[in-house]
């Protein structure tokens, strides 16, 4: 997995998880700016993201503390996109599941991201950092 960083306005915006083998560039308009994070310990949104000469260097923010609202509509914003995300990769596997055409892999697929989906709906939306689940490989 690897985490990347929306950077909006210096800023981290939001931070997503996606499977090695997707392409970031494919999956959002170009005109937003998503960096790999996946090596930056303890990221998270709000934090301040500067592009020095082609590299990225992210600070904690200490100027910035979000109010418990921000950090839930932050939090709702990252789970709808992860549920998103999830259902795009349920759809086929639970379209060959209705037409009885399923393989054992589509079978054992589907339930890990139902489970996944059901597991980001338990996530705690007003923490600063929530324990996001891991996607299925």
């Amino acid at each position: 997995m690897k985490t990347f960083a929306r950077v909006q306005d210096g800023l981290v915006s939001e931070l997503i998880l996606i499977n090695e083998d997707q392409d970031i560039t494919e999956m959002f308009h170009p005109s937003m700016i998503w960096v790999d994070a996946s090596n930056v310990e303890g990221v998270c949104e709000n934090w301040l993201a500067t592009n020095d000469n082609g590299v990225w260097l992210f600070a904690e923010n200490v100027d910035s503390a979000a109010t418990p609202e921000e950090i839930y509509a932050t939090n709702r914003s990252n789970q709808s996109a992860l549920q998103a995300q999830a259902s795009t990769s349920m759809t086929p596997l639970l379209l060959s599941l209705q037409l009885g055409d399923a393989t054992e892999v589509e079978t054992s697929l589907a339930k890990s991201w139902q489970a996944y989906s059901r597991a980001l709906k338990e996530v705690d939306l007003n923490v600063q950092n929530p324990a996001w689940p891991s996607p299925p490989a």
